[in-house]
């Protein structure tokens, strides 16, 4: 069994502007970095011997200074990366809404039946992350592991460790860099 810490990303600017995350990413904003400080220190200690986290820059940097503060290992899984949104990549609600409002509305009410034009389902996007999970599992038994996922890939692995049905997504979505940890105890089998 892995003993799995799941860390969120710092901030971006992207965040604060409230845009759809973009696969290429973008950095990490000063209060990310600070808040991806904050979490080195309440790691510290933690038996982990190994960081996975995806190609998104932003990702990177927190995994990257993570690595340095914890003196560990990264590993990169393109399988790791969060919602490939499409056409809908960069964009704000906003925007999004002058394009299609019932799509959009239809996306934050139910969005588990919503794919972005050109895009991946939230379905699509969790079956690859729990698939890349349970492959990381799978080389690190009785490891602790630590993965560095954007907000809404954190949230679609604590729905599926948690049994959330994914239209209840934006529940668990948060504003700013945490961590959890969970035993997997065979459930990325």
């Amino acid at each position: 069994m892995a003993r799995l810490y799941v860390i969120q990303r710092g901030r971006t600017a992207w965040d604060d502007q409230g845009r759809m995350e973009n696969l290429a990413g973008v950095s990490l904003s000063p209060q990310g970095a600070q808040e991806i400080h904050r979490l080195c220190t309440e790691l510290a200690g933690r038996d982990v011997k190994v960081i996975y986290t995806s190609p998104v820059e932003a990702e990177q940097q927190s995994a990257k200074m993570l690595g340095e503060a914890l003196r560990l290992r990264i590993r990169h899984d393109a399988d790791l990366a969060g919602v490939d949104y499409g056409l809908w990549q960069g964009l704000t609600g906003q925007d999004i809404r002058r394009g299609d409002a019932r799509l959009y509305r239809h996306w934050l009410s139910r969005p588990a039946q919503v794919r972005p034009p050109g895009g991946e389902t939230l379905g699509q996007t969790q079956q690859r992350l729990c698939g890349a999970v349970g492959g990381i599992c799978r080389r690190h038994r009785r490891q602790g592991v630590l993965l560095v996922l954007g907000p809404v890939a954190v949230a679609l692995l604590r729905a599926a460790m948690e049994h959330v049905e994914l239209d209840r997504l934006w529940e668990l979505v948060q504003p700013a860099a945490s961590w959890s940890s969970y035993d997997t105890d065979g459930q990325f089998s």
